[in-house]
């Protein structure tokens, strides 16, 4: 692809002139081979893998997406983070010796040739900023004057509108004279990329940048004015048949990514597509055509067989999701025999290869009395026997809702627990620990309780890689306050107070708060778990380090030995007997008082601190742990 990285860079310059915030998907393949999905976060990386890629076929995201809640990264309309503009695929009639050829570039015959395309969109569309020639069509871009950002359901919503609005009315003046496009609105939608190459016929065409006009930028809310699809149009953008097979089966859209890892049937159907049977076929179409994305991937399944036609396949898919439920387990093995079925740890358990990238309909299934589906549990939890509210199931792959009636769907990408709860001693103010897998170790963090029963507090936890955003925060805390309803006399409840010092459990009975350790009126030192343990929760970062400084090192025979050194010296000694002092007020009944050590510099005030400071903890002011706040700390 000669010179393919700069033309690729000055096409993502015009596209996304802010740059990237987040991330774009590259999807290639060779003809005959299957899809590959790579996320960059970087221009240069992405221009730099495309271009050595010329003898596949190369498409991106125009849509750019975040990495989802549990840190993967998936290509799928509810991960989209911005949208640039509108866009539009226009299929041509191709030169004569393709349309005579073995392999046609499209299945529909009913269209423009390129000239028409161009007279089509001078007279009746507003001037793209963008166009590419794809070698058998254009793509055209009317790209906004600043990316459009999704922040919220309703941002998601608007997106999906406009954009399916947009094209909408081009096929409608489109089928005015004859032509018949398709619908390409999907927010999760690849297109070529300009510096590629195009392998459809067999005979490579170089995907080229037509044209670049900064000068026709549009505002969001005047396209979405005047283009906008009603707010219900949702359901017409898919096959409706499709749209009622997966509302009456009860499921969400399964992820097909998920069956293929488990399923060896569906991976032979799709490897060895070029030479598939037609009943092998038509059951693979019951199953992937369920999957999110289902028409496209049946599609893209189809194509390496010889005589594979486009308009085939669409009827085959609604015959397949019209005529019957998804193809079971049973039927596979008893129709194909045992070859693929034999060594698959799903054997005798799913009863259809649908439920293996549906884990909340494994959930329909008899599952654990705790109401887990093969759910790794945090240590954190220890022997608790820890139950799943009502109406979810949880497994690994995240946390579903599964209801009596209708269509469940996936709220969290993983499994969330709660592990404890804290009551601070002087307020009554209770706390809760999350706890969910994050980058491959179980992470933990202490919230006010309020927080998981309010969605503007809880989508705060987001910025700690919580799995939260602004699409499931609403679930997540009709989840979480399920869960602590169904396992709060099973969570541990410990005492928790942001003061130092003595601490009154009841009625003439003190213990003592020191740092990470908590001494019991019993005189017993209590550490990190021990359920009659007062913690110090810190209210500032100053505590924090006193927290952390407040601890037992060496031995009293050694600090006995400096003690006589120190002897002499009045002044530092009367510094350490008054922090020797301190714990004695309370006993006595004594107010508090202050000891001030005013002269010169060099003069050992310093020392003296540190002397008072080593009653309680470390104290060596240039340590992070310190007991001694150091004057530097002002500066």
């Amino acid at each position: 692809m000669t010179d393919s990285k700069e033309t690729v860079t000055r096409f993502f310059r015009t596209l996304y002139p802010e740059g990237l915030q987040d991330g774009i998907f590259l999807a290639h393949f060779a003809t005959g081979k299957p899809w590959r999905n790579e996320f960059f976060t970087d221009l240069e990386s992405l221009a730099e893998k495309a271009s050595l890629l010329p003898s596949e076929n190369v498409y991106f995201t125009p849509c750019l997406f975040s990495p989802t809640p549990g840190g993967d990264c998936e290509r799928k309309d509810r991960y989209a983070a911005a949208i640039p503009g509108s866009w539009f695929d226009f299929d041509c009639l191709g030169e004569q010796e393709d349309q005579t050829s073995a392999r046609k570039p499209h299945a529909q015959t009913a269209l423009p040739t390129k000239q028409e395309i161009l007279d089509f969109i001078k007279k009746e569309l507003p001037e793209p900023t963008i166009l590419v020639d794809t070698g058998h069509g254009f793509h055209a871009y009317w790209l906004f004057e600043s990316l459009f950002r999704i922040k919220c359901p309703e941002d998601r919503e608007r997106a999906k509108r406009l954009s399916r609005g947009f094209q909408s009315e081009i096929i409608r003046l489109a089928a005015k004279r004859g032509w018949k496009f398709d619908n390409t609105s999907d927010l999760s939608r690849v297109l070529r990329l300009p510096g590629s190459v195009n392998h459809k016929t067999g005979s490579p065409v170089p995907v080229t940048l037509v044209n670049t006009d900064e000068h026709f930028r549009y505002d969001f809310e005047a396209l979405f004015t005047r283009y906008g699809a009603p707010a219900s149009g949702d359901a017409a953008a898919r096959s409706p048949k499709m749209a009622l097979a997966n509302t009456q089966s009860g499921y969400p859209e399964a992820a097909s990514g998920k069956i293929l890892e488990r399923c060896a049937f569906l991976r032979h159907c799709r490897d060895d597509a070029e030479t598939l049977t037609e009943p092998e076929w038509f059951a693979e179409l019951s199953i992937i055509g369920r999957c999110e994305g289902g028409r496209e991937l049946c599609h893209e399944f189809s194509k390496p067989y010889p005589r594979y036609n486009a308009e085939e396949t669409d009827r085959k898919v609604d015959q397949a999701i019209e005529a019957a439920s998804p193809r079971t387990c049973a039927n596979i093995e008893k129709t194909f025999g045992d070859t693929y079925c034999r060594e698959c740890p799903e054997r005798g358990k799913a009863k259809s290869p649908i439920s293996l990238g549906t884990p909340h309909a494994l959930a329909k299934r008899e599952s654990s009395p705790e109401g887990h589906m093969e759910t790794t549990r945090p240590p954190q939890l220890g022997t608790i026997r820890y139950e799943i509210p009502a109406g979810y199931a949880m497994s690994d792959e995240g946390i579903f809702s599964v209801p009596e009636k209708g269509k469940g769907e996936r709220i969290a990408t993983c499994p969330i627990f709660l592990s404890g709860r804290r009551e601070n001693c002087s307020t009554q103010d209770e706390k809760v620990s999350l706890v969910w897998p994050r980058n491959g170790k179980w992470k933990v963090t202490l919230v006010p309780r309020g927080d998981i029963a309010d969605p503007r507090k809880l989508i705060l936890q987001a910025n700690k890689g919580f799995p939260v955003d602004c699409n499931n925060v609403r679930a997540l805390v009709n989840f979480l306050v399920g869960s602590e309803h169904c396992n709060l006399s099973r969570l541990p409840c410990r005492k928790d107070t942001d003061t130092l010092g003595w601490h009154e459990e009841e009625e003439g009975r003190w213990g003592f708060v020191l740092g990470h350790t908590y001494i019991d009126p019993a005189g017993k030192p209590l550490r990190g778990d021990d359920l009659g343990r007062v913690a110090f929760t810190p209210s500032s970062d100053g505590m924090a380090q006193f927290e952390k400084a407040f601890s037992e090192k060496g031995s009293m025979e050694e600090w006995l030995k400096v003690l006589e050194l120190i002897l002499p010296f009045p002044v530092a000694l009367l510094a350490l007997l008054t922090a020797l002092a301190a714990p004695l007020l309370r006993i006595f009944d004594l107010p508090g008082f202050c000891v001030d050590l005013a002269y010169t510099t060099s003069s050992g005030k310093t020392t003296c601190q540190r002397i008072a400071a080593s009653a309680f903890g470390c104290p060596h002011e240039y340590k992070p742990a310190s007991a001694v706040l150091s004057w530097s700390g002002t500066r």
